[in-house]
């Protein structure tokens, strides 16, 4: 049974020593070689905006998931949510659904915070197996987390194993490459360099590489519809896949081919790439780019951003499916 009050979560000196590190000037995780991105306060904050553009844009949760963890005498329903960054959304459906047992798994600990009663968040790198958890969960979610993993089409495999029979599982990836309104790329994405192309899409192109060579599944978001298709476990008439697209601020005419979404989202985003670029540079710095490179690029593409220089936007990959098999009793 949980506890009767909300347990308040502390991030004490020794922990902290255990889980970061400082490189070129942020803090980072102690616990993967692969995921570099930050894990301070600042990362904490750009986080906690991204956890909000996406509620605006896409809502709490698909469609499925109320139904997957409503309430059934006799029996507790689990969620998980893998990579859970600053614990926002793992939380958030703690507090909807009480009666759920929630566990969020990140490389650190989360941010001190108020954790619901039911909820639990835990240290852990999933490169190394969810073995620990299989046949426990209702609910299997992972958002923006390839850039930390190795083999995501052998993690899927490890979340159906992790699902009770229907179980649900939820991907979301983003494509590490930028694109124009008609939805063509905004430049031609090949080889090691892009002369001519917006400074942005050049950041981009060294921050995928830098991912790349560190052992970063980057390539997964277009794959993430193939490789639930062909796993056993989920049925084709059982998969859904979705798309958005996330535009930066410009002539609205310019989006003229793509669903209407939020007027707040244009802004959310070009908020959300500022912070990305000094979120990468110690990626891009650790992964041999000269200093002077690394704030070339930055800075060119800060003001690209600021300046709403050209319309490009993000395309987001979501594919959610319930498992085979009937309900356990």
């Amino acid at each position: 049974m949980p506890s009767p009050a909300p347990s308040v979560y502390s991030l004490t000196n020794s922990l902290r020593e255990q889980s970061f590190r400082r490189e070129y000037g942020r803090e980072v995780n102690n616990h993967s070689e692969i995921y570099r991105l930050p894990a301070d306060e600042e990362e904490f904050l750009r986080l906690e905006k991204q956890h909000r553009m996406f509620t605006v844009m896409m809502g709490p949760w698909v469609a499925p998931l109320p139904d997957v963890l409503a309430s059934e005498p006799g029996r507790v329903k689990s969620v998980l949510d893998l990579g859970c960054g600053t614990g926002a959304w793992i939380t958030n459906v703690a507090r909807a659904f009480p009666e759920c047992s929630a566990v969020g798994v990140d490389l650190v600990p989360v941010p001190s915070m108020v954790i619901p009663p039911n909820c639990r968040i835990e240290v852990d790198d999933i490169n190394l197996g969810l073995e620990h958890f299989y046949d426990s969960f209702d609910v299997v979610q992972t958002r923006l987390i390839s850039s930390g993993i190795k083999d995501y089409a052998g993690l899927i495999d490890h979340i159906a194993r992790c699902l009770r029979p229907r179980g649900l599982i939820v991907l979301y990836e983003c494509e590490y490459r930028l694109y124009n309104p008609d939805k063509t790329l905004c430049a031609p994405w090949s080889g090691t360099s892009l002369t001519g192309a917006p400074y942005l899409c050049r950041w981009f192109l060294a921050f995928g590489n830098a991912v790349r060579r560190r052992g970063g599944h980057i390539d997964a978001a277009p794959l993430l519809h193939l490789w639930v298709r062909q796993h056993h476990a989920f049925a084709k008439e059982d998969i859904a896949y979705q798309e958005y697209w996330y535009p930066t601020p410009f002539d609205s005419k310019e989006w003229a081919h793509i669903d209407p979404f939020p007027s707040e989202v244009p802004e959310m985003m070009r908020d959300d790439l500022k912070s990305l670029l000094r979120s990468g540079r110690p990626l891009l710095l650790g992964g041999g780019m000269h200093p002077s490179d690394v704030d070339h690029l930055q800075t060119n593409a800060q003001w690209e951003l600021e300046q709403s220089r050209i319309p490009i936007m993000a395309k987001m990959h979501c594919v959610y499916a319930r498992k085979k098999g009937r309900p356990d009793k």
